[in-house]
């Protein structure tokens, strides 16, 4: 300690540090043991050892990576040992407040505004996910954040900065330092393993580091395991587990790969022309095509062409592959004639007779790449009497949503102002709206629900009340636009002859997403063609259950619902117990909900099936549809 404060500035006088030690009220923070060379860990460890000995008050912590931890730190503090969790994402989100308030100390207003803005990036963009759980990579995309006030759309270009960023402020010679890594990447992934010893990346190294004119092997061999010891600590993509180096996320390794592949080949299309079929190489050839368009954006979309021109039999692998790989593609560098073509194989998929899983993935790129169905289509229900599971009902003629509210068309509400303007919404809605004072669904920031093609979800009873208020009020075209009823609701599905499913009285699995599907989320809608009534209305069974305007317990048609502060507190400090008891009281208002979801099991997605819940519930497995009638 003594040569430490002889070689620092503005720190304690060791005196004083002395006594503190000696009130025994002092905690000490000793971060990076691992980056001491062995015998200084030793003597490190041994010294603050007899420290606490001696004054056993006083706390110490060392932090290391797993391999630090040896000899001295074992025998000394080993009963002491805890692993350092990932940071979750509250403490993700309180890392980037703290970040920005400290960048912008002379702004607070600022700073709170880019933390919320790089919060709600990073929630949109699933690869950050992989480069946020520890603070050397999240400080490295804030910093990012902070240079270029968003982060790259496309996800080998984040991967390409964030790389970048962390070896260029931390060696003198990044280049050589990245060579290496992109070669051990290579290497690893061409042997198919995800860890490997120091030999073996020691090895690696000497394709970088030549030798010497004059250098003994020996001293060749020492060279190289200083600099790989040093390469290793600083870069912050490796990580000692086991008895071996891994890279902190496979994700790194396959990228690194990509930009070996990229880097060291000409004909592009040939380097990648064996690993189309290999589940292993998945990653990498999205990355690699990812990577290759941020500078050769003609080479890219031309390997996608390429496998799209070639018919495939079930399950497509090869066109799913080409299609998601285009994602990775920024829009404005994607050639139209064959973003056109990709859309249409992937149509074609949903189509096939295939596992729902299939259907899914291929709804799903469609979705991300830019749906071209009409997805705000209506159908003619005509009138008539039905024979419903509620009895026998006269209806008059009505419209109906072919498919469930997108989120590609909930947002047009949220862009349109729709939380912000009292008319869209009942005076129920408005205390809902005060009480929570919600400016988008409740699941709006989590990309798994947010597919633009799938139905949204995380909406109260009332958000959806307000979408179709807003609606009629947007549109302007003379119908009047609402939540249907139960009755009009069950005629759409069940039809005059009071079909049991949508498309029959025979149960299929392969007719729609619920539990049985096993998708295990919201799927595109209208994947499950032969899952639509004969009319053409599509996923009334299955994916998300359906807000009504009935009231589950008196059967009664309501323009609003009453909303309770009370009960919705209960919801808020997971009371659950409580909260259900509150619901089967039979005076309380619920919304009839309809179709079962992806959640439930088949007998839910029956047309006669009926279920309440509390209008300001905002659950991952409910949605809406709009009906309409002429105003």
């Amino acid at each position: 300690m003594t040569y430490y404060f002889a070689k620092r500035e503005n720190v304690l006088e060791l005196e004083t540090l002395k006594k503190f030690v000696e009130t025994e009220k002092v905690v000490f923070l000793l971060d990076g043991l691992d980056e001491l060379a062995p015998e200084h860990r030793e003597a490190v460890v041994n010294a603050f050892g007899s420290l606490r000995n001696r004054y056993g008050g006083n706390k110490i912590v060392f932090s290391s990576r797993p391999h630090g931890l040896t000899g001295a730190a074992v025998d000394k503090f080993g009963k002491n040992h805890v692993k350092i969790l990932p940071l979750n994402m509250l403490q993700v989100e309180t890392f980037i407040q703290k970040w920005f308030r400290h960048v912008f100390s002379r702004s607070s207003a600022i700073g709170a505004k880019t933390a919320r803005a790089m919060i709600s990036d990073i929630k949109d963009h699933p690869a950050t996910k992989r480069l946020i759980d520890n603070p050397l990579m999240l400080t490295a995309i804030c910093i990012l954040y902070h240079d270029g006030k968003e982060l790259p759309g496309q996800r080998a270009e984040l991967y390409k900065k964030f790389v970048n960023n962390l070896l260029h402020r931390r060696f003198e010679n990044p280049e050589k330092v990245h060579e290496f890594l992109i070669t051990l990447a290579l290497r690893m992934h061409e042997t198919g393993v995800k860890g490997v010893d120091r030999v073996f990346a020691v090895e690696v190294l000497q394709q970088v580091y030549e030798k010497q004119a004059g250098e003994t092997d020996k001293e060749y061999r020492r060279r190289l395991e200083g600099s790989f010891d040093d390469m290793e600590s600083k870069c912050g993509l490796l990580r000692f587990e086991n008895g071996q180096y891994v890279f902190w996320h496979l994700t790194f390794q396959e990228f690194l790969t990509a930009v070996y592949m990229v880097d060291n080949h000409m004909d592009y299309a040939r380097t990648i022309e064996s690993f189309w079929d290999d589940d292993r190489y998945k990653e990498v050839i999205e990355l690699y095509i990812g990577y290759l368009s941020i500078e050769n954006k003609k080479w890219a979309n031309r390997i996608v062409e390429n496998i799209i021109s070639v018919d495939e039999q079930a399950p497509f692998h090869r066109w799913l592959l080409a299609s998601r790989s285009l994602i990775d593609i920024h829009k404005q560098r994607r050639d139209p004639a064959v973003l056109q073509n990709a859309k249409a194989r992937l149509l074609a998929v949903t189509s096939a007779d295939i596992a729902p899983s299939i259907r899914a993935e291929a709804g799903e790129i469609l979705g991300w790449l830019g749906d071209t169905r009409d997805l705000t289509e209506f159908v003619p229900v005509t009138e008539g009497t039905y024979q419903l599971s509620t009895g026998i009902a006269t209806l008059k003629p009505f419209w109906i949503g072919k498919y469930p509210v997108t989120n590609s068309w909930f947002e047009e509400f949220i862009d349109s102002g729709g939380y912000t303007d009292a008319k869209y919404w009942n005076p129920e809605g408005r205390k809902w709206l005060n009480h929570t004072r919600a400016t988008k669904p409740s699941l709006w920031d989590e990309r798994k629900w947010k597919c633009p093609n799938s139905p949204v979800v995380g909406v109260s009873w009332y958000e959806a009340d307000a979408f179709t208020r807003w609606l009629t009020a947007a549109l302007d075209d003379g119908y009047l636009y609402r939540l249907p009823d139960e009755r009009e609701w069950e005629a759409a599905a069940a039809g005059p002859t009071g079909r049991k499913y949508p498309w029959g009285d025979e149960w299929n699995d392969n007719s729609c997403n619920t539990s049985q599907s096993r998708i295990e989320k919201t799927s595109s809608v209208g994947i499950f063609r032969n899952g639509a009534t004969p009319e053409g209305i599509c996923d009334l069974a299955g994916n998300v259950w359906e807000c009504t305007r009935t009231d589950y317990h008196s059967q009664r048609i309501l323009d609003d619902f009453a909303f309770e502060g009370r009960v919705q507190r209960l919801l808020e400090e997971r009371k659950v117990e409580e909260y259900i008891s509150e619901l089967h009281e039979e005076n309380r208002q619920l919304p009839v909900l309809r179709g079962g979801s992806w959640f439930d099991i088949r007998d839910d997605a029956r047309c006669a099936d009926r279920a309440g819940n509390n209008p300001d519930d905002r659950s991952l497995d409910i949605g809406f549809r709009c009906a309409r009638t002429k105003g």
